[in-house]
């Protein structure tokens, strides 16, 4: 089969047919075991995309929680660099926190 068109039967039966959660979880695990078979990628770019764009998000809201944790009610400013953060600077923020002694420390020099 071409690749391109069971990618679009996949996408089609997704969005025309809600199923319940244990179906919708057996119909996901048989999608991958036919994607390893065929060594075809199910996820597009702009899906790719996405899910990068989620994960960052997701890391700014635990960096978030632990600077809370640690110092406090943060301000709108810190706030704010989160929100605008890339995956590597939250990742460095996200490590820092462990032995920052302030917020100062924790976001040093990157601006």
């Amino acid at each position: 089969m071409h690749r391109n068109r069971v990618s679009t039967g996949y996408r089609f039966i997704d969005w025309v047919l809600k199923l319940p959660e244990p179906l919708e979880l057996k119909y996901t695990d048989t999608i991958f075991q036919i994607e390893e078979r065929l060594k075809m990628p199910y996820v597009s770019f702009v899906e790719r995309r996405g899910e990068a764009r989620g994960e960052v998000r997701g890391a700014s809201m635990i960096v978030r929680g632990q600077l809370e944790e640690r110092f406090g009610p943060l301000p709108q400013s810190v706030v704010r660099r989160l929100e605008q953060a890339d995956a590597e600077r939250l990742l460095t923020w996200g490590r820092r926190v462990l032995d920052a002694a302030s917020l100062e420390e924790v976001f040093g020099d990157d601006g």
